[in-house]
C-alpha cells in the first residue's frame, strides 16, 4: 500500500494554467504551473520531457532542479518557463524547469473484508478536486506530523456485476494514530481507468468520506470515455 508523505509546507497556485499558444514572443519573467507526466526516452543520456495533463508537451532546455529523481510516468507538477515554441501545431514547448514536485499517483483499491481496517476511517479534507480525463486530482487537508499517512481510494466490486449508477467510491484515510497537530497538505492523483470496465458510455460515480467535523460528505462526479 503507497503511503502519502506529510508535507509541513506545501504551496501551490489553485488551478493550472494551459500555455496560449497565441503568443508569439514569451518572457523570461512568466511563470506557469501544470500537471502531468514525466517521459524518459530510452536514449540513456538523462534527458526526459514531460507531457501535461492538458496535452502540451515540455521540452525541457535547461533545469534549475537537477537534483529530482526522475523516474520514466513520474507524475508531477511543473513550474516552468517557457521559451519558445518547438511546434505550434502539436503544442510543444522549450521549457525552462524552475521546480518539480513529485505527486502521489495511485490505483484505485478494491475494498474487501480483510483490508477494510488497514484502510482506516479517519477523517480528512479535500481542499481541491478536479478531473483530468480519467485521473482525479485531490488536495487534501489533514491533522499530523509525526508519521506517514495512508490515503486510498476504494472501490466494491460487487457493483460491476450490477447496473448500478453512480458507482460508489469511498476516500479512506488512516493517520496511523498521528496525534500531532499541524495542518497539512498534499496533492494524490487516483487513475480511474478502472471503472472504464463498467461501460462503454460516460461513467457517473459518487465520493463518500469523512471531513474533519466527523461529517459524511459526498461528492459526484462524470468520467467521459
Amino acid at each position: 500500500m503507497n503511503r502519502i508523505y506529510l508535507l509541513l509546507a506545501f504551496v501551490m497556485v489553485i488551478g493550472f494554467y494551459a500555455c496560449d499558444n497565441n503568443d508569439e514572443y514569451y518572457s523570461l519573467g512568466d511563470i506557469w504551473l501544470s500537471m502531468g507526466f514525466i517521459n524518459v526516452p530510452d536514449s540513456g543520456n538523462n534527458s526526459f520531457f514531460i507531457v501535461a495533463d492538458n496535452g502540451d508537451t515540455l521540452l525541457p532546455l535547461a533545469n534549475d532542479v537537477p537534483y529530482f529523481e526522475i523516474e520514466d510516468q513520474q507524475r508531477v507538477i511543473v513550474n516552468y518557463t517557457i521559451l519558445a515554441d518547438a511546434d505550434t501545431l502539436k503544442n510543444k514547448f522549450w521549457v525552462k524547469i524552475n521546480n518539480l514536485q513529485d505527486v502521489l499517483f495511485k490505483e484505485i483499491v478494491e475494498l474487501t473484508a480483510e483490508n477494510n481496517d488497514s484502510l482506516g476511517h479517519d477523517p480528512i479534507n479535500i481542499e481541491d478536486v478536479w478531473l483530468s480525463k480519467n485521473i482525479l486530482n485531490f488536495e487534501l487537508g489533514f491533522y499530523g506530523g509525526g508519521k506517514t499517512h495512508w490515503v486510498n481510494l476504494v472501490y466494491d466490486n460487487e457493483q460491476f456485476s450490477g447496473n448500478i449508477s453512480p458507482l460508489k467510491l469511498e476516500l479512506r484515510h488512516n493517520a496511523l494514530q498521528d496525534s500531532l497537530p499541524y495542518y497539512l497538505r498534499a496533492v494524490v492523483s487516483f487513475n480511474l481507468s478502472k471503472l472504464a470496465e463498467y461501460s462503454n458510455d460516460s461513467i457517473n460515480f459518487s465520493i463518500n468520506y469523512t471531513n474533519l467535523q466527523n461529517q459524511e460528505k459526498t461528492l459526484f462526479g462524470t468520467m467521459s470515455k
